[in-house]
């Protein structure tokens, strides 16, 4: 069965920068969490084609490699994930899979058992006693995890698992899914404990699970966890569980989100801090010296808006001659706007807008910044406006690449919203199951019913028959059992061989189960 996940489309798409790149950021979270070998069943037979996928940090360089192997070097890319392929062979063998990455860690997968093939026996008749095919059909599932934060005292923090049938189509009423957390000493969470079933047709079965800072087991952020999931379809009869292997996502790591957030933006972008620029226009016209008028504007540093900057603004009345009147600060989006009594010669030659030096940083650029002052001439020949000859000075150029724009955006979100919000975006990094299990299937409880029903048909034959009869009966009932296969419904299944209630014997053979 191919595990590879779904991640739900609704997440929002800077949410999406961040969940690919979240591995560099220096944390407590466990090694599962930087590098992570994904979508692998845990049998294959002979001759499959098999695909899987490695996910970890975006431009880490990493090198895969397969037992009795030379290692084969590759480089994520911004998506932070690759696919690999092989074929598995004819014989049994063990696969054993290792990545080992630069920044991201190391993975391994030895858990992949190549089958040999088996030739399937004849298929006997089965008697008039055998059961029939059991209804419906098995429907293995995959499922994802969302990160869980760190409680505060007294409170819980809640993460969501989303499972969906693998086939893609819809669960019926009443197959259900249970989620159990256990702590590192494996001792269970039981504040944490959680089970829903489904409502016919619903696609998608989503469960939210919590941790509680005050459930006797809760060991805090810096210890692992392990959240088992249980689905199970509604009479029962297939049982399939996935686990995850987790750590918090502790409280510093969401005040420190923003710190992240402007690390990412300096690894990504060149600013030039003595780049200053302005664009400002007037705000309606006067009639006569002495009235009223308004100048707007746009102050930009480095390329970047600059909010709160102070600007002044200065009366030059002749060279030796000038003084400031009008100070304001750029609001959020480094907007201003002066409103002052134009005047000209003699009592005012023209304006400065003065920008004085910026000490402290702007956003993710790091100060200082030097000063900058504009001539804005006013003429008042017939009626005061600014002059076109004052406004020579063009709009900044964005020269910033994509992935600067990127965190850029993913910065602004950042800084714009509390540590709730944050630890909100922090919740969309995904954890994916790191073992999968069927327990229980149809074809395996069928088997044994059939067997169950051939070992009543011998004894009712032998309790019936006469003295000197001389049919053959076996030295120990007969039975079937299906193996257990970790990742999709199905696999082959022995039956032991039996008599039949005519007396014809029946050798063992192999089955789909």
């Amino acid at each position: 069965m191919q595990r590879s996940l779904r991640v739900r489309r609704t997440r929002v798409a800077l949410a999406a920068l961040f969940l690919v790149s979240f591995a560099e950021l220096p944390q407590s979270a466990s090694a599962a969490s930087q590098v992570l070998i994904s979508g692998l069943a845990g049998k294959y037979g002979p001759n499959e084609n098999v695909s899987y996928k490695i996910t970890g940090t975006p431009g880490d360089t990493c090198q895969l490699s397969y037992q009795n192997q030379t290692p084969k070097s590759f480089t994520f890319g911004a998506s932070g994930s690759v696919t690999a392929s092989f074929t598995t062979g004819t014989t049994a063998s063990l696969l054993v899979i290792n990545v080992t990455c630069a920044k991201s860690g190391s993975a391994k997968v030895q858990s992949e058992l190549v089958l040999q093939n088996i030739p399937l026996a004849p298929t006997p008749q089965p008697s008039k006693t055998s059961t029939t095919s059991l209804p419906g059909t098995d429907a293995s599932i995959n499922s994802t995890l969302t990160s869980i934060i760190e409680p505060l005292a007294n409170t819980c923090e809640e993460g969501e698992v989303f499972t969906v049938r693998a086939d893609a189509l819809a669960f019926a009423q009443g197959d259900n899914v249970k989620v159990n957390l256990f702590n590192a000493n494996n001792s269970e969470l039981t504040l944490s404990m959680v089970s829903k079933s489904a409502s016919a047709g619903e696609k998608s079965l989503n469960i939210k699970t919590r941790v509680c800072q005050s459930d006797p087991a809760y060991l805090g952020s810096a210890q692992d966890y392990r959240l088992v999931m249980t689905y199970s379809d509604a009479p029962g009869l297939f049982v399939q569980t996935q686990e995850y292997k987790f750590r918090l996502i502790s409280r510093v790591e969401v005040a420190n989100f923003s710190q992240y957030a402007v690390s990412r933006v300096r690894a990504n972008c060149i600013f030039d801090q003595f780049v200053a620029q302005n664009s400002y226009v007037q705000s309606g016209t006067t009639r006569k010296s002495g009235d009223k008028m308004t100048i707007k504007g746009t102050l930009y540093r480095a390329g970047l808006v600059a909010p709160n900057d102070t600007l002044n603004l200065v009366r030059v009345i002749d060279p030796g001659n000038s003084k400031i009147i009008a100070t304001t600060k750029t609001d959020k989006d480094g907007k201003y706007s002066f409103t002052f009594s134009a005047t000209t010669y003699p009592k005012a030659l023209l304006y400065h807008i003065e920008a004085p030096e910026r000490k402290e940083d702007l956003g993710p650029v790091p100060g200082p910044f030097p000063k900058k002052i504009w001539a804005v001439f006013i003429d008042c020949n017939k009626e005061c406006k600014i002059s076109e000859t004052s406004m020579r000075e063009t709009a900044p150029v964005n020269s910033f690449t994509q992935v600067c724009l990127e965190n850029l955006s993913f910065y602004k979100q950042v800084v714009t919203q509390g540590d709730n919000e944050n630890s909100k975006l922090l919740r969309n990094v995904i954890v994916y199951p790191i073992l999968s299990n069927i327990v229980r299937s149809r074809s395996e409880t069928n088997a044994r019913a059939a067997a169950d029903a051939a070992t009543s048909a011998n004894s009712s034959a032998n309790s019936g028959s006469s003295a000197g009869a001389t049919s053959a009966v076996p030295k120990s009932p007969p039975s079937a059992s299906g193996s257990k296969s970790s990742s999709s419904g199905g696999g082959r299944c022995y039956v032991n061989g039996y008599t039949t209630k005519k007396g014809k014997r029946v050798s063992g053979y192999y089955r789909s189960c």
